[in-house]
């Protein structure tokens, strides 16, 4: 746990990191969010709007600034997956107005939509973005990569949203979802979505090892994901869902307890197929047959679910 290197960057403003991610080649990656004007290593990068996106890459063995770039536009951008494969670089981010990821302007359908791009890792040059979404607010929370040429992307939305197939109607106020595409040009492969009476927010998809696909959310009401159906005990709970690599369910489970259970992320498969998932609790709330109380208003969690257990 010795310190090995630290690097501070930021303006007169609010500045944040939102997602890292490292190569085989001794490179790190980081998004996040700035105001104004940040330097991140390399030079003043500018922001179009209120909250823009970053994209930087540092070396691993003492921090050396790399590259970084500016994305974003005149409203508010969100960056939050952010994965590496290969010599590219996948970026999961939710976008208003106008906005500029490195293929010339778009503009959002609604309040906000859903953005998938890539980059090379070696310079951050564009390669090929995708955007999605209605007239209400769609949002791109996690991206994951399978090694076999397929790219997948999660998140939630609201009414209706085409996500490169056919139009998807929410079942409830708000649906979680999950797509495929190619990785050589965002190709659509598959889409799909979760939802039940009430709300269902997708955060983190992540690929197991025998290539299925693993998505963390909360919910409300109500949920069904393909299997039977999952009913909150109390405000918000947790769900863990497993599909094909084409997106046909496999299994789906719930966590929780009255208060609100809540995760952003910390999803991870191990070889072999357990499942690791981190969270905030609140009051008391079961895990997989193990009840636990929080000691205040809210509480961290860790879980896992052993290999053998899972189908």
């Amino acid at each position: 746990g010795g310190l090995r290197w630290s690097r501070t960057f930021g303006g007169v403003y609010d500045d944040s990191a939102r997602g890292i991610a490292a190569d085989h080649s001794g490179n790190i990656y980081v998004t996040g969010v700035f105001q104004d004007v940040v330097d991140l290593g390399g030079g003043p990068l500018t922001a179009a709007g209120h909250n823009d996106a970053y994209l930087a890459s540092y070396a691993v063995v003492d921090g050396a600034h790399r590259w970084s770039v500016p994305r974003g536009g005149r409203d508010n951008d969100y960056p939050e997956g952010l994965v590496v494969e290969g010599d590219a670089l996948y970026f999961a981010v939710s976008f208003g107005e106008t906005s500029d990821y490195g293929a010339g302007a778009i503009r959002s359908a609604g309040d906000l939509d859903a953005l998938i791009a890539v980059y090379a890792t070696v310079d951050g040059a564009h390669r090929w973005s995708l955007f999605f979404g209605g007239v209400e607010k769609d949002q791109g929370r996690s991206v994951a990569v399978d090694g076999a040429g397929h790219v997948y992307f999660s998140g939630y939305f609201a009414g209706v949203a085409d996500f490169g197939g056919n139009a998807l109607t929410a079942f409830g106020s708000r649906d979680a979802f999950l797509a495929g595409y190619a990785t050589a040009d965002g190709a659509h492969r598959w889409s799909t979505h979760f939802g039940g009476t009430d709300e269902a927010w997708g955060w983190e998809v992540v690929v197991g090892p025998r290539g299925h696909l693993y998505q963390s959310g909360i919910f409300s009401g109500t949920v069904n994901f393909g299997g039977e159906d999952l009913t909150s005990a109390g405000g918000y709970d947790l769900y863990l869902v497993s599909t094909t690599a084409t997106g046909a369910h496999r299994w789906s489970r719930r966590f929780g307890g009255p208060g609100d259970d809540l995760t952003r992320g910390g999803l991870v498969v191990d070889a072999e197929g357990s499942v690791y998932l981190s969270g905030i609790f609140e009051q008391e709330a079961d895990f997989a047959g193990t009840p636990l109380v929080a000691a205040g208003g809210g509480d961290a969690f860790l879980l896992k679910i052993g290999g053998a257990t899972l189908p």
